[in-house]
């Protein structure tokens, strides 16, 4: 599915509410993930895992950090002091140019990227 700017944009704003570990959490399991059925594995596989009291949390975490990591070597921002939606607006393109250099197929990430950058995490 691809989404139209106006869309990826209202997205990436709705994702400026999370917190910070959550969205990190969340980019290394859509990192970790290129397919849906990848992400349902991952996904059963975690809720097997927190019944037995064993998380993946610290290292999706820490797979999201690497992957910010890789965009803000790819991605110069531009920001719009006080505005969030510009911000996202003015860097959308640079960050899925960066997604698309860096050779990630899942549309989540750079998504999830977008919003990340915006609030400089």
């Amino acid at each position: 599915m691809i989404l139209e700017k106006s869309e990826i944009e209202e997205k990436a704003f709705t994702l400026l509410i999370f917190e910070s570990r959550l969205l990190y959490q969340a980019l290394g399991m859509a990192y970790s993930c290129e397919k849906l059925n990848q992400l349902m594995l991952l996904s059963e596989t975690l809720s097997h895992r927190e019944k037995e009291n064993i998380t993946f949390s610290e290292d999706l975490i820490e797979i999201g950090k690497s992957v910010m990591e890789q965009f803000r070597k790819e991605v110069e921002m531009e920001f719009s002091m006080g505005d969030s939606r510009l911000t996202i607006r003015k860097n959308m393109d640079k960050v899925y140019k960066a997604a698309s250099k860096l050779k990630i197929r899942n549309q989540e990430v750079p998504l999830l990227v977008i919003s990340m950058l915006t609030r400089n995490l």
